[in-house]
């Protein structure tokens, strides 16, 4: 059997600026925007700049349910889902995406990729939380603080870019109050957050990743599945 629960906030971050203007788009906030996005920016072939995506779910919602079914934390499996919004055009043959626990919470924030101005109030690649009126609170690490060690992914070759990804261990260590539940860091496998890896910032591929947000007036917003 399984049971869906949906994210409660969720976020693109973004490392570059405006090719054009030069604008920077490191504490712009895009939290209502209906597309997550997690790829590379090029321009006349050179690499410029890449984006992160955030997740939190509701984890009380998910443990009161275990509780309420009698499942125990050995009867059970949770995935990450996310449903790509463009198909696979563009991708690369083969490539990764990871799933970071976060160790810092942060505020989904209010603004579209669209704005103009842009928006500042909420999370950025810079700030995990900014309100109007008080100081912006930074990551430790700029583009999200993770914990380390705690690390899942799954591969693509040439394949639906939807992400059915298990996080079990992370759900597992959030119910079982051995890490806070901040949410998912996702980013391009090998990326800057592991040392000696460089995938998410070589020039080698062309990663545009896509995703519905829970912003979505659609059935494919952001979910944990879990199976018992």
């Amino acid at each position: 059997m399984h049971r869906y629960f949906f994210a409660i906030k969720d976020a693109t971050i973004n490392s570059g600026s405006n090719l054009i203007d030069g604008e920077s788009f490191k504490d712009k906030n895009v939290g209502q925007d209906e597309v997550l996005e997690i790829k590379k920016v090029f321009s006349d072939r050179t690499f410029k700049y890449h984006t992160r995506s955030l997740i939190q779910f509701d984890t009380t919602e998910v443990q009161n349910f275990l509780t309420a079914n009698n499942i125990s934390s050995n009867q059970y499996s949770a995935s990450l889902r996310l449903y790509e919004t463009n198909g696979t055009s563009g991708l690369s043959e083969t490539y990764d995406v990871a799933a970071y626990p976060l160790s810092q919470d942060w505020d989904e924030g209010v603004g579209k990729q669209s704005d103009e101005p842009k928006t500042t109030e909420g999370c950025s690649w810079l700030h995990r939380k900014n309100k109007p009126g008080a100081e912006e609170i930074d990551w430790t690490t700029p583009g999200g603080t993770y914990i380390s060690g705690d690390i899942v992914s799954q591969s693509f070759s040439s394949e639906s870019p939807d992400i059915n990804m298990n996080v079990t261990p992370i759900v597992k260590k959030w119910l079982a109050g051995t890490n806070e539940n901040y949410g998912f860091l996702l980013a391009l496998s090998g990326s800057t957050l592991e040392p000696n890896k460089t995938y998410e910032t070589h020039s080698g591929s062309f990663e545009d990743l896509k995703f519905f947000s829970r912003q979505t007036n659609t059935i494919y917003s952001p979910k944990i599945e879990l199976k018992w």
